[in-house]
């Protein structure tokens, strides 16, 4: 495998050769190769019919229950280059889920668009405009992505999901220039305006030498500043590394108004600042075999026993301070954002003799000391579906966090059929 090239497909834990992935996780392409139009107009189309079962024996804080999820999801996208200066892309998905936990059930359906938007080049040099919604790609990481500085943070636990969600881009307008050595983004965005009670706005210089190196910045409506750094790049003994570090810092005044106290982690916490680090790196053993290492400090989490604490110390304070009826939501508390410290290492191997994936993983809480183990085997058929099953065992206290999922093995399946 050309390591050169490889820096930009599997830095991470992104899926391998995939029908879904278009060959390449498109949040580990760098953002610049969907930039280049066609000499011709064209159209083409895309049609993925995913399935997802999840079946966990018994959740530990609700006692004597077996939790089974089903997803099915229609994943379709249409790119029409109109000249070799225009195209106009798009993406949605269609999904319906059902939930059966002891003895009740629930189901809920979504139409999402993931993507649409109209991209211009001015001119023979590399320089592009774009107004719509489009997936940011800033950042390099799968399932943590803090150079996607708009709409960042700890997406999922679930190495091996399929979600097409997770490529959903933000409303932006955005110039691009594209060079030898230098590339520039700036983008003005309406992202969760009526959440951050103000528009964003980011910026990007990337230089391309031996290590590509990138730094950001973006204003993210009334409260918050973050500034990042991203480096990638070759190391000796065919490794490639990753590094994406970004400092956020908070109006603190702002959170005290009702419009966000209560509603954002950072109200609560009283915090003026924290980071978001991530580290890969990638060790290709040979040309279907390679060895991850990657570790997140989730700057925004909190240590698990200190939710409680925390919510009466801000909310003593607010009310002390003159603050009227208060409404805590609830969202702000969800899994993603717990913790602080996590190292995941997997190794990824195909086996010619099966034609099939196997990739044993663990993720460890490095702060509470919980886990998930992972066996998962993939396989494709006829070059036009995917299969994948897998296994997970979770271990840790009642009160960790991952030990709060299951007192033992749960069992995924995940098939992927691509229609056209």
């Amino acid at each position: 495998m050309n390591i050169s090239k490889a820096i930009r497909i599997s830095v991470l834990i992104a899926t391998s050769s995939s029908v879904y992935a278009e060959g390449v996780d498109p949040f580990t392409t760098s953002e610049n190769d969907d930039l280049v139009a066609g000499n011709m107009s064209n159209l083409t189309a895309s049609l993925d019919f995913i399935y997802q079962g999840t079946y966990i024996p018994e959740l530990r804080h609700i006692q004597s229950n077996e939790l089974f999820e089903n997803n099915a999801i229609v994943d379709s996208q249409i790119k029409w280059t109109i000249s070799d200066d225009a195209k106009i892309k798009t993406r949605g998905m269609v999904s319906y889920s059902l939930k059966q936990l002891g003895g009740n059930s629930s189901d809920e359906s979504d139409i999402k668009a993931l993507e649409y938007y109209y991209e211009h080049r001015l001119s023979k040099a590399g320089h592009y405009v774009s107004v719509g919604r489009k997936n940011l790609g800033w950042s390099a990481g799968f399932q943590w992505r803090p150079a996607d500085l708009i709409d960042n943070g700890f997406t999922t636990k679930n190495f091996d999901s399929m979600d097409p969600a997770r490529y959903s881009g933000i409303d932006q307008a955005q110039y691009e220039m594209i060079g030898g050595f230098v590339d520039y983004s700036l983008l003005v965005s309406t992202h969760d305006k009526s959440f951050y009670r103000g528009k964003q706005i980011a910026s990007k210089i990337s230089f391309k030498r031996f290590i590509d190196g990138s730094l950001f910045y973006a204003k993210v409506g009334d409260y918050s500043e973050k500034f990042g750094l991203a480096l990638d790049g070759n190391l000796p003994w065919a490794t490639t590394f990753v590094l994406e570090a970004v400092q956020v810092e908070i109006d603190k005044s702002n959170l005290t108004d009702p419009f966000y106290f209560g509603k954002t982690l950072e109200s609560l916490s009283g915090i003026g600042s924290y980071q978001d680090i991530f580290l890969g790196l990638t060790r290709y053993i040979d040309d279907k075999q390679r060895f991850s290492v990657e570790y997140f400090h989730n700057g925004r989490g909190f240590r698990h026993g200190m939710q409680e604490k925390m919510i009466d110390q801000s909310v003593s304070h607010y009310m002390k301070s003159g603050g009227g009826s208060l409404f805590i939501d609830s969202k702000i508390f969800e899994e993603q954002y717990l913790g602080r410290n996590y190292l995941y290492v997997a190794y990824t191997g195909f086996h010619p003799g099966y034609e099939a994936q196997v990739k044993p993983s663990v993720l460890v809480n490095m702060d509470d000391g919980s886990y998930i183990g992972s066996l998962s085997v993939k396989k494709e058929f006829g070059g036009n579906s995917e299969l994948l099953i897998k296994a997970n065992y979770y271990h840790g206290g009642k009160e960790s966090d991952f030990g709060s999922i299951s007192p033992g093995i749960s069992f995924g399946v995940s098939y992927l059929l691509h229609v056209f």
